[in-house]
């Protein structure tokens, strides 16, 4: 069976979803399940530009609607360039470098071109999934297909579930965690059951972007006698240089 490199990180009970309203599962193979996640790639694949809404959102049990804590980012493709902010930091990758900008740590690492997140930024390996899966599942509501996988007991991760738009692109990820035990002194039931939900929303397709602006590398820092310095706004950074050919 091929393997997949969906790359993005992506998470008790079987009886809860995440969805809004119930939908019927029935078990899939994992063939069936390999086909989706390919034909998902595909999409990505074959767009040679676009751009998409990333929402981070945690939750304290898996029926909460109320966000623990929430953070909006976006992902911007265009050919082998992308830009990315998740989670409050920046990577932004060209055909000479990769860099990663973390303002909250004030670190900004450069690195070599990174070919993981070249074709496809939804991020699973499959292989590892099919080692610890106790159950695979299949369900639709109206174009949108839902794909879950219960995992076994050891797993600190209950299921992951993957809803998949009527276009074929990613529209959903929820990872449900095991029950946990809250910190001591803290309020309500003793166990939290997080659940964590990846939405990605707005995909548009075929967009020219403003290369300087999105892709790079020299609005952060810059070539001085064949070393990277850092430009005047980020002089108070640290800067890593990870790359192998300097």
């Amino acid at each position: 069976m091929k393997t997949l490199k969906f790359t993005l990180l992506l998470l008790v009970t079987v009886c809860f979803s995440f969805v809004l309203h119930e939908v019927q599962w029935t078990s899939i193979s994992k063939e069936d399940l390999a086909k989706a996640f390919e034909q998902v790639g595909d999409k990505y694949k074959n767009s040679a530009s676009y751009s998409m809404n990333v929402t981070h959102a945690s939750y304290e049990s898996y029926t909460d609607v109320k966000p623990h804590q929430r953070s909006k980012g976006y992902f911007k493709k265009e050919g082998n360039n992308y830009h990315s902010m998740l989670l409050g930091i920046h990577t932004l990758q060209n055909e000479r470098c990769k860099l990663i900008v973390d303002s909250a740590k004030k670190v900004i690492l450069v690195s070599d071109p990174d070919k993981s997140m070249q074709k496809d930024p939804v991020a699973i390996n499959y292989a590892s999934l099919l080692s610890i899966y106790s159950a695979l599942k299949y369900a639709a509501s109206g174009k949108d297909k839902y794909y879950r996988i219960e995992t076994k007991q050891n797993n600190p991760i209950a299921a992951y579930e993957y809803i998949i738009d009527g276009s074929g692109f990613m529209k959903d990820i929820v990872f449900y965690y095991r029950a946990v035990k809250k910190e001591p002194g803290a309020s309500g039931s003793e166990t939290l059951s997080p659940r964590l939900h990846i939405e990605f929303s707005a995909f548009a397709e075929n967009i020219k972007f403003n290369y300087q602006q999105e892709f790079d590398e020299n609005r952060y820092i810059m070539k001085k006698e064949k070393k990277y310095v850092l430009r005047e706004p980020y002089q108070d950074y640290q800067l890593l240089d990870q790359r192998i050919k300097k």
